[in-house]
């Protein structure tokens, strides 16, 4: 067979491999949520330890595979170069990526903020748990003054008002991609004189969907992060692919696909994971996992492609982009994934625990890959 044709065959292998192995936990939370649209506690927990391995194996990722993978290209072109320098240039341009996907995030949320502003409606999702709670909150209904743009820009706290005054109010929590938004306070709709605001503690990351989140028209903020983390994901999967599809020996294509196909199945099921506690529908889960397997596939084509065309240009700008790519994912990691699951006080070192046995299984896989980069 030819090595051109058999890299064609490994790129629908990985992709179609890739697919099922995302596909499963978003399908199980899926067909769970079609029958009850609340967790059980026990499951709860089991999506939030699963994550935890999701977190491990992303921070393995991160500093097995894409950080030496950048400093390693970066080393060589400076080598082809002639440039000496005791610079970490590799580094450098990781802190520029992470910087950039923080401003470029930050502008995205800003912009966001400033439309909420001017529409001067908020919305609250009406479903809570009656498992937990003895009233079910039917509906809100946003508090409207002049005042609040201030109410959102943190000078003042935004108030709404309640039809009922539930005793549960003590309980609800904001999750954690809702916490830079000011302290939410609750307000009796009664006759009675003006009676005290009931303040909403602000809870650990970890809450469950069914608790009362501020959405503020600001739910796609957590969709950006989980799509920069993607986007992270996704760039080091197209390199991955593109070493092997720039490989015209058989048998190190044999050897390489193995590798990249277990290496990328695991990263997939973590993906899969992390899209799951997102909550969204089987329809938009499956639309981002064929898309998002698309990556390696890609990066095989790219790289039968560059097989014409040898050069230095190709490996500076794979080395700037995969430095790039470092810097997304040390952001989207450690600001969002492990402080999302650690905050929460429940199951400490079990959390740990899973974290470090996500780093462990990627590192094992990591190490059957060899030196294919």
């Amino acid at each position: 067979m030819d090595s051109q044709v058999l890299l064609v065959v490994t790129a629908l292998i990985v992709y179609i491999v890739m697919t099922i192995c995302a596909l499963i936990p978003v399908c199980i939370v899926a067909k769970k949520s079609s029958k009850d649209c609340n967790f059980s506690r026990g499951t709860e927990r089991l999506m939030s330890f699963c994550n935890c391995m999701a977190g491990g194996v992303f921070i393995a990722m991160c500093f097995l595979g894409l950080l030496p993978y950048a400093q390693d290209k970066t080393r060589k072109v400076l080598e082809d170069l002639n440039i000496s320098t005791d610079f970490p240039a590799a580094e450098f341009t990781c802190i520029l990526g992470f910087f950039l996907i923080m401003s470029v995030e930050q502008l995205i949320l800003q912009y966001q903020q400033s439309k909420n502003l001017q529409k001067g409606t908020w919305e609250i999702p009406q479903n809570l748990d009656e498992t937990e709670r003895s009233t079910k909150l039917n509906y809100y209904k946003t508090v409207k003054d002049e005042s609040a743009s201030e109410q959102l820009l943190g000078k003042k706290p935004l108030e709404v008002v309640l039809p009922e005054s539930p005793s549960i109010l003590k309980e609800v929590s904001l999750p954690r991609i809702y916490q830079n938004v000011p302290m939410v306070t609750f307000k009796e709709e009664s006759s009675d004189e003006s009676p005290s605001p009931k303040k909403i503690p602000q809870a650990g990351p970890n809450c469950s969907h069914h608790q009362v989140e501020m959405i503020l028209k600001n739910k796609s903020g957590g969709t950006l992060r989980l799509a920069l983390l993607y986007m992270a994901i996704s760039i080091h999967s197209m390199f991955e692919g593109m070493a092997l599809g720039l490989q015209t020996d058989q048998m190190k294509i044999f050897h390489l696909f193995f590798a990249i196909v277990f290496h990328e199945a695991l990263i997939a099921f973590s993906v899969g994971i992390t899209m799951a506690k997102q909550q969204l529908t089987l329809q938009q889960g499956v639309k981002y996992i064929l898309i998002f397997s698309l990556a390696v596939p890609l990066g095989i084509f790219l790289g039968l492609i560059i097989q014409q065309a040898p050069g230095t240009g190709g490996s500076v700008a794979s080395a700037i982009f995969q430095s790039l790519a470092a810097g997304i994912f040390l952001h989207v990691t450690f600001l969002e994934l492990v402080p999302a699951e650690l905050a929460n006080s429940k199951d400490r070192m079990a959390k740990v625990a899973f974290h470090f046995l996500g780093f462990v299984a990627m590192a094992l896989v990591t190490i059957t890959m060899g030196s294919h980069h």
